[in-house]
């Protein structure tokens, strides 16, 4: 009954936290990019938080009834980060065979992390400096 409590807790946290971001959208529109992503980033830490939390404590639980080794567990970690990273390769090198909003969203991403890197020019002194008119 613990465990049900706890995420009672973080659902409320992530609500309370929703209910401040309408708020300050709503009242605040000079801050609304600042204190948007602000909150949203901690309510995805706090989201993604409570699902590792969880994780862990069904781990804990299956070791200690003998029924999980815990080198089984880092294989399938190994291997489920490994999968998932080789997906989100393939996922943006053809983001056309995407659609919708989905497509939309591959394409903001990669448009802005992956490609707008400013150009460097290496020099002997500073190690490396800014190219000129970049970014």
């Amino acid at each position: 009954m613990g465990i049900l409590k706890k995420v009672f807790y973080f659902v409320l946290i992530l609500l309370i936290l929703s209910f401040i971001k309408y708020i300050l959208d709503k009242y605040s529109s000079i801050s609304i990019v600042f204190h948007y992503n602000l909150l949203t980033c901690i309510q995805y830490f706090l989201l993604l938080g409570m699902l590792l939390w969880l994780f862990l404590q069904g781990l804990f639980w299956a070791i200690k009834r003998g029924m999980f080794k815990v080198k089984y567990f880092w294989m399938i970690y190994l291997g489920l980060l490994c999968c998932s990273e080789g997906f989100f390769y393939l996922l943006l090198r053809n983001s056309e065979k995407t659609k919708g909003n989905f497509h939309d969203l591959i394409t903001e991403y990669y448009m802005t992390y992956e490609i707008n890197f400013p150009e460097i020019m290496y020099d002997s002194t500073l190690s490396y400096t800014l190219k000129k008119n970049s970014v």
